[in-house]
């Protein structure tokens, strides 16, 4: 009996521990990006392959819809593990001195590390080409939509209250991404749209409406504050001239919580990847280690090793680690384990000098570490793991206890 429940044990034992195994071997990144109709979600899916197909299947990012950089930034304070988001770098700092929508300050967004630059945020203001409208004097009295939420629609709002037209634009009351049909229905006669260019959501409606997109003057640019882009004639169907607007830099972000093997690798792939994402998507061409320079805050040490390595400068202050945690931290697997090298199970003994024997000891009864502490009760662990950690010990306990009480 005891020779049998032995090899059943073990058995069962190899089995859960290859699952550890390829859990480890497996690291899961939680990217946040845009609404599902935007170009920073089609990059987001881009990024998400490229990472799996460079990494050889070590990194699996899952793509998250947003509602705007905004709701991006303010989820990091909450969001455990590896989180990543998108954002313009002011965001970032208005989180951090806790200014306007982020009031009062956190001190959780001071934990908030940079990790490579994505394609520029350009704004897109899109008029049906039969509405009359040439210029941003013109929508005084039109109905326009701006969207909610998102930077993109703060932004539009702030321009519109620049330009002198403020109370004198009706504002649709409508989701962003009904846009293009709201257009063609002739229930708005334009909107704003904020992404890299092409933008899908523009692209869309160049092809089922006629439009025109709405160029910004010298003047009028100098008074947003912001960058100039220049859209090239021929981008949209029907938009045969250049169109001046402005731009704004994007980042990737993530927080403290993310190991540095994990950002390390996540930066390190990204950049050696961009070449090949730019050949079935334009707007990756122009990303470079330059746009490093409009990046707010700190960088995450990770992503420092892979810059440091490539010698690529950057502004003093990115490399700032006061306060950095998690530098040495050992990573964990899904189930909250420390990874350690397992080459062999082939029996119990294996299996508890890997790890789980010091976890038994500290816990005879099968009680799981306390919620936010791993084996040695010191590193966080997310809460949601721990139903899956106590299970995990629970099987084991109760195969081994079968085992040394069997005759």
């Amino acid at each position: 009996m005891k020779k049998s429940t032995y090899l059943l044990t073990s058995g069962l034992v190899a089995g859960l521990a290859i699952g550890i195994t390829a859990a480890s071997a497996e690291t899961r990144v939680t990217y946040k990006s845009a609404k599902t109709i935007s170009s920073y979600y089609q990059m987001a899916v881009q990024l998400a392959e490229a990472m799996k197909k460079g990494s050889k299947g070590d990194i699996i990012l899952t793509v998250e819809e947003s509602q705007g950089s905004v709701q991006n930034v303010k989820e990091a304070a909450n969001r455990p593990g590896n989180y990543v988001f998108t954002t313009p770098p002011v965001l970032v700092k208005l989180a951090q001195k806790g200014i306007k929508m982020f009031k009062p300050v956190n001190p959780k967004f001071a934990e908030i590390r940079g990790l490579f630059p994505i394609p520029s945020l350009t704004m897109h203001f899109v008029v049906r080409a039969d509405s009359g409208v040439k210029k941003f004097a013109d929508l005084e009295g039109k109905t326009f939509l701006v969207g909610k939420g998102s930077f993109g629609a703060r932004e539009a709002t702030k321009y519109l209250k620049l330009f002198g037209l403020e109370g004198k634009v009706k504002l649709a009351k409508v989701e962003l991404n009904a846009a293009v049909n709201a257009l063609k229905n002739r229930q708005i006669d334009g909107f704003a749209t904020a992404g890299s260019y092409p933008a899908p959501n523009v692209l869309e409606a160049s092809a089922s409406t006629g439009i025109n997109v709405l160029s910004l003057s010298p003047e009028q640019i100098k008074t947003t504050k912001r960058n100039t882009m220049t859209i090239p004639a021929g981008t949209y169907a029907g938009v045969d001239a250049d169109v001046t607007t402005t731009t704004l830099p994007v980042m990737a972000y993530t927080t403290t919580n993310m190991d540095d093997a994990t950002a390390y690798a996540l930066t390190k792939t990204y950049w050696e990847s961009k070449a090949a994402m730019a050949e079935t998507a334009k707007w990756w061409s122009g990303v470079t280690p330059k746009y490093l320079s409009a990046m707010y805050g700190k960088l995450h040490p990770g992503a420092l090793k892979y810059y440091n390595e490539q010698k690529i400068e950057f502004q003093p202050g990115l490399n700032n680690l006061n306060g950095q945690r998690n530098t040495d931290r050992t990573p964990q697997t899904s189930l909250g384990f420390a990874r350690r090298p397992v080459d062999r199970l082939s029996s119990i003994s294996d299996l508890f000098r890997s790890g789980l024997k010091p976890y038994l000891a500290s816990h005879p009864h099968g009680a799981g570490p306390a919620v936010g502490a791993d084996l040695d009760g010191q590193n966080p662990v997310p809460a949601s793991h721990r139903h899956r950690t106590d299970r995990f010990v629970d099987c084991l306990l109760r195969l081994y206890r079968l085992e040394r009480s069997s005759p």
